[in-house]
């Protein structure tokens, strides 16, 4: 059997954040421990990804990995507003989708597609089929900005980017076949 090789000797590694909507907030604290107390470790991480929540961290993290915990006590601010609203996120005239553009626009700067061509790894599902990309390649900040808010799709919240249209990358890790039953 062959051994598996010692991560503390990789040095080219992937980190990878999953999809976990409105606990991302989970994962930008695993970035400022990475940050803090793994300086190289992080390091050697060659390229980053993740689906919804996870895509936006990997971002941040490669893009404007200084301003995480300002990012997060902003993410437990809008937590606060959605938690103040009559019906949460179901109030009329609320769009999470335009907050996290907002938020997204905050901290993304004008050449954090440079930053992240191909080191942050958008996953994104193909709305027809329910198949996998992942995104890796950046034309402007504008193409980073809206396949991090593909990867967030909210089913009748968000809009829908480009043609075949492109939603949430967990929808396609959870569909895994149309031909049998899953259970989740």
């Amino acid at each position: 059997m062959k051994p598996t090789p010692n991560i503390l000797e990789e040095q080219n590694l992937a980190l990878s954040f999953c999809g976990c909507g409105f606990l991302g907030v989970y994962h930008l604290g695993s970035a400022v421990c990475f940050k803090r107390y793994g300086p190289s470790l992080l390091k050697r991480f060659s390229r980053t990804g993740g689906a919804s929540a996870g895509s936006l961290v990997s971002a941040l993290l490669v893009c404007n990995d200084s301003k995480l915990i300002e990012c997060y006590h902003d993410i437990l601010e809008l937590a606060n507003i959605v938690r103040n609203l009559k019906y949460g996120l179901l109030t009329p005239g609320f769009s999470l989708h335009k907050h996290l553009r907002m938020l997204i626009e905050k901290y993304i700067s004008d050449d954090s597609h440079s930053k992240a061509d191909g080191k942050v790894f958008i996953s994104v599902s193909n709305f027809t089929s329910l198949t996998n990309k992942l995104i890796s390649q950046y034309r402007s900040k504008e193409d980073l900005v809206n396949s991090l808010l593909a990867s967030c799709y909210i089913p009748f919240f968000s809009g829908i980017w480009e043609k075949p249209p492109i939603i949430d990358g967990t929808v396609s890790s959870v569909f895994i076949s149309r031909k049998k039953r899953i259970t989740t």
